[in-house]
């Protein structure tokens, strides 16, 4: 099971979904997507120069964190429309995937 937990501007994300084999789930692949997407928008906003302090990413097999330090709009607006893609999934795949938001 994949376990997706947000607490204002951190997401962390662990496990894999067990929906069918590895290299070919596509309840994983959904999940590395909105991951992959989140970093990627933060990381552009830090090269913009929208963020004054370099958001943390750590991401492998597995396991990803996303720590954005600075809550401007623009960091807000990622982060909640990727917590609707994990939504999503979270309800149409509830024994693979669960979103803890705090």
């Amino acid at each position: 099971m994949v376990t997706v937990t947000a607490k204002g501007l951190c997401l962390e994300v662990t496990g894999h979904a067990g929906w069918a084999p590895r290299g070919s789930d596509l309840v994983c692949a959904g999940v590395s997507v909105l991951t992959a997407t989140l970093a990627a928008a933060v990381t552009a906003l830090w090269e913009q120069g929208r963020l004054n302090t370099q958001p943390e990413i750590a991401m492998g097999k597995g396991k990803a964190k996303i720590l954005c330090r600075e809550e401007t709009p623009e960091a807000l607006q990622a982060f909640q429309t990727v917590l609707s893609g994990y939504r999503l999934l979270a309800r149409q795949y509830p024994q693979n995937v669960v979103l803890i938001n705090e």
